[in-house]
């Protein structure tokens, strides 16, 4: 039976042997730039899986706290994992269909991007919890600061 702190510690070891794994077959697979590019997103996913399972682990009984920014990293990582895949669909000779998947992680990492952001604010609006006065109204502000700020930033990543 899979607990808490086992997911926490396999999405660390996974997000490590999946940046590893990557990094050696996307040079073989593409041209330079385009296995550069995927070593990129791949990198990416080692980071958002290594940040997603250290949260997991640390709090494994936090519930909704935990959970929350979770769910957005695991969303975040999926997209930059489909992109990492299709980016070796690029070459000197032009698209291939295997790009297609990098179209599916750019609809998908905005959605990580924002449920990370959505996660994070749940996370720190939950953190003082049960404390009352200036600590409750503290984890608050901290979160409506992320909230917004979070999402400026999340729009001029994806331009809109």
């Amino acid at each position: 039976m899979m607990t808490r702190r086992h997911l926490g510690r396999g999405l660390i070891v996974g997000g490590v042997l999946a940046a590893i794994g990557w990094f050696l077959v996307a040079g073989t697979l593409a041209d330079a730039e385009a296995a550069d590019h995927a070593r990129l997103h791949a990198a990416m996913v080692a980071v958002l899986l290594l940040v997603a399972g250290a949260i997991r682990a640390r709090w494994p009984s936090a519930g909704l706290a935990s959970w929350a920014p979770t769910v957005g990293l695991l969303l975040f990582a999926t997209g930059q994992a489909f992109e990492a895949i299709g980016a070796i669909g690029y070459d000197a000779t032009g698209r291939q269909m295997l790009a297609e998947l990098h179209d599916v992680g750019l609809m998908v990492t905005p959605l990580g991007l924002v449920a990370t952001v959505i996660g994070i604010t749940i996370s720190l609006a939950l953190w003082p919890g049960r404390r009352a006065g200036a600590a409750r109204w503290v984890g608050i502000a901290a979160a409506i600061v992320v909230l917004v700020g979070g999402l400026a930033f999340v729009k001029t990543m994806i331009g809109i």
